[in-house]
């Protein structure tokens, strides 16, 4: 095997267009696929042939270097076609061999979709492939990609911004896979989100941080040290049959294989061992914090619905994590409008493979003059006065929801008979 030593190559101005089909085929892998089915011998040719030993190329790349590229991606096998501009791209490379155990150094650098910075550098081998890398991304759009997971929830990006700082590395194992690590930090930012079905705000935040974030594939892990939620805004609904919102939005990508009956075991045959089960995705989240945050609360599944509007929630979930079992505690602090305060504490874990909570929510001195039109309706008396306080209670347990409320009433006034049909016939006016 001859050894090729190149001392610098240097390409100006590329123009790069990749693309692929509805069918998952990408142009450029095509063209090499065909290219090498044309160099292939004949079987003829293979017999003919002596047999060659098998000798490693040794190759040297002193300096590559690619300045102004312009690179186009076009994707047709979403359910809605992606086209990402990368312009200009610049690229050095400098003593890349495939000698085993060198290293050489990568500094990658571009623009994306004229308003996103990418940037990548630090050591790089090819043999094996191994890299140390110093990673910085500025403001990529979440909405270019939202054809990606549009069929794994029923949400609709409407804005946000993506920005990540860190170390990423890359190795082979033994089984010659690929093993990515990544330590850093992220932010996601002026994000906001509509849930598809009901047409009407999901989720928006003006801040996310993410801090101390170590996360890896083969296997895959994920740990977060600190997230914190600024100014946000959270729609959370539960409906007449006691499902929630965040169920409709994720229950329709959990599909259920249809159970495989086992054929009758022959008598010789030995049964097979039955395969374990698969473990929980390794996510680890130590806290959560809020701040400034705005609840819009709806229970459809009580007559008449009650709907609350909480604002300014500030507090933390501590301890998330994907093994079923753990609970993470929930404290949450805010007020009901503009006055009665709110306190909310439990345990959740939404990241285990059902859902579970079991949330207190309590609330403090409300005024009860509001729910005069109710009132009027079924005792036939507005309220002139009076506050309440309730606690409400929601276990959420294998896709189930049960809840428990208390009311406690204070200093209820009545004011003059108001003529209903609906009112009931008791002597309200003694409470």
């Amino acid at each position: 095997m001859p050894d090729i030593h190149l001392a610098d190559i240097a390409i100006q101005s590329p123009e790069l267009v990749i693309h692929r089909n509805k069918q998952g085929e990408i142009n450029l892998l095509n063209l090499i696929q065909k290219q090498t089915k044309k160099e292939k011998t004949t079987p003829k040719e293979t017999a003919a042939a002596a047999p060659a030993k098998k000798t490693e190329l040794k190759f040297r790349l002193d300096n590559f270097f690619i300045d102004k590229a312009d690179v186009t991606f076009i994707d047709d096998k979403t359910y809605k076609p992606v086209n990402i501009h990368i312009a200009p791209l610049q690229l050095k490379a400098a003593n890349l061999s495939l000698e085993k155990g060198t290293q050489g150094n990568i500094d990658l650098a571009f623009t994306l979709d004229k308003k996103s910075e990418v940037s990548a550098h630090g050591p790089l081998g090819l043999e094996p492939l191994n890299a140390n890398l110093a990673l910085d991304v500025k403001n990529i759009g979440i909405r270019t990609f939202q054809p990606y997971f549009t069929d794994k929830v029923k949400i609709d990006v409407t804005r946000g911004t993506v920005s990540t700082a860190g170390n990423l590395t890359l190795a082979k194992n033994k089984k010659d896979e690929l093993i990515i690590k990544y330590l850093g930090k992220a932010y996601v930012n002026n994000l906001a989100t509509i849930d598809r079905a009901q047409s009407n705000d999901f989720l928006k935040w003006k801040a996310l941080s993410l801090d101390r974030i170590q996360t890896g594939f083969n296997p895959f892990f994920l740990h977060i040290k600190t997230i914190s939620l600024n100014d946000f805004y959270s729609r959370f609904i539960i409906n007449p049959d006691k499902t929630t919102n965040i169920q409709n939005i994720l229950s329709d990508n959990i599909k259920k294989e249809p159970e495989k009956k086992e054929p009758p075991a022959k008598p010789a045959e030995k049964k097979q061992e039955a395969k374990p089960p698969e473990k929980p995705a390794d996510i680890k989240i130590g806290k959560i914090i809020f701040r400034g945050g705005n609840i819009d609360f709806r229970d459809n599944n009580i007559k008449p619905n009650y709907a609350a509007n909480m604002l300014n929630m500030t507090g933390s979930v501590t301890g998330l994590s994907s093994q079923d079992m753990t609970r993470a505690d929930v404290a949450l602090k805010g007020n009901l409008g503009y006055g009665s305060p709110i306190d909310i504490a439990g345990k959740i874990n939404p990241l285990a493979k059902d859902l579970f909570a079991d949330i207190k929510i309590s609330f403090k001195d409300i005024e009860m003059s509001p729910v005069t039109p109710y009132t009027n309706k079924y005792l036939g008396y507005p309220i002139t006065k009076g506050k309440l306080s309730f606690d409400v209670t929601y276990l959420v347990d294998k896709r189930k929801l049960e809840s428990q409320n208390k009311v406690t009433i204070d200093q209820l006034t009545f004011g003059d008979k108001v003529e209903s049909p609906d009112a009931i016939k008791a002597p309200v006016t003694l409470a």
